[in-house]
């Protein structure tokens, strides 16, 4: 199983579609997982899909919508056949529709469903062949009208429980409790300090604190601060030309060997292949564009 770091076909849009012709029964994709959110679509053919451990049978004319960080491959039933598929990264349409977003989105993984089929003339099949027809023409501001579509699909997986509106942990009275340490992590996460200065910071014991942010949010302290270090870290990487270990020590890592161990078992790779990829998909947009 790898992480699939996606070469965006449009890389404005952060938005990649490419339909796969298959002549001879075959394996398509082994299993993997991106950031994505994807869409595929059986054109010809019917699919079976392995889904976090679950086999699922897309049948020829159907939509599979797959969550992002979802492990998935997908294999060919009988040849010929054809699927398209359009990958969107919906980060950061997120951190604008729903509160904290950024801070709150890592709590809810595991009580998110991971993915869903619907048919063609259902309002996710309708908005896929939208999207499809808007980044194959090219019309003028199709950027501007898959944007809009990815709002849509953002509000759809919501109600299909493929995303979780961060209001729910702001209302929730046990996940209240914890507000004022992730509010700590969200002013502090770019800088070294001890399990002891936040318990100061909160009057509570260390201990006691961090059996409690585990029992309620499902993830240790550390973790929820590695997640939002690498997060930052992301951001610099790709839009800053500042070395690997002005990264490391500018998103709060204690040193470049520990961040660069963090951040491939995040990603799948290091950061400097990271950046790499980001530059090459960038330089391939570019070229399309000429």
């Amino acid at each position: 199983m790898e992480k699939e770091n996606i070469i965006f076909t449009e890389l404005a849009l952060k938005c990649n579609i490419e339909t796969i012709r298959i002549l001879e029964s075959s394996s398509y994709r082994k299993s993997h997982f991106h950031e994505e959110a994807e869409l595929v679509y059986a054109e010809k053919g019917d699919i079976l899909c392995h889904i976090s451990g679950e086999k699922v049978i897309l049948n020829e004319g159907s939509i599979l919508l797959i969550g992002n960080q979802v492990i998935h491959s997908l294999n060919y039933l009988h040849a010929p056949a054809e699927i398209t598929y359009i990958q969107m990264n919906i980060t950061d349409i997120c951190n604008s529709v729903f509160p904290d977003f950024f801070l709150l989105s890592c709590f809810c993984c595991e009580t998110l469903r991971k993915y869903k089929i619907f048919p063609a003339n259902s309002d996710i099949g309708q908005l896929f062949m939208f999207v499809r027809k808007e980044l194959k023409t090219k019309l003028p501001q199709y950027r501007t009208a898959v944007k809009g579509s990815i709002l849509q699909l953002i509000a759809f997986m919501c109600r299909e429980g493929l995303i979780t509106d961060t209001s729910y942990f702001l209302n929730n009275p046990s996940f209240k409790k914890l507000l004022p340490a992730i509010d700590f992590a969200k002013k502090n996460h770019l800088r070294a300090f001890s399990l002891d200065e936040l318990a100061r910071h909160l009057k509570t014991d260390k201990y006691n604190f961090c059996k409690q942010f585990k029992k309620i949010s499902g993830i240790t302290f550390w973790n929820y601060l590695t997640h939002l270090r690498v997060k930052h870290a992301d951001g610099l990487l790709l839009l800053t030309d500042k070395s690997v270990t002005e990264v490391a020590l500018e998103s709060g890592f204690s040193s470049v060997q520990y961040f660069n161990r963090i951040f491939s078992s995040k990603h799948g790779c290091s950061p400097t292949i990271f950046r790499k990829m980001a530059k090459n998909a960038g330089a391939k947009q570019k070229d399309s564009l000429n």
